[in-house]
């Protein structure tokens, strides 16, 4: 799993990256899956809310690893 930070406020680029995957409110956090996203969690939100949230988007990115046949890992966490 790889973590990227874009800063949308200081480099345009990254702002045409935030308008492509449709982010419209900060603090974001995407999740992708081959370059899809699998799911986005939006706003400050409480620890539980965000453990909540961080498991159902880790079930669907499993999930998105065990159906690709192009970089199918040795093993699925």
């Amino acid at each position: 799993m790889k973590s990227v930070k874009l800063n949308i406020l200081e480099d345009p680029s990254n702002r045409l990256i935030a308008d492509n995957y449709g982010v419209l409110s900060i603090p974001t956090l995407l999740f992708l899956c081959h370059g899809k996203p699998v799911g986005q969690l939006v706003g400050l939100m409480s620890k539980e809310d965000l453990e909540s949230g961080l498991e159902d988007i880790l079930a669907r990115y499993r999930q998105c690893l065990s159906q690709s046949t192009e970089l199918r890992p040795k093993y699925v966490f």
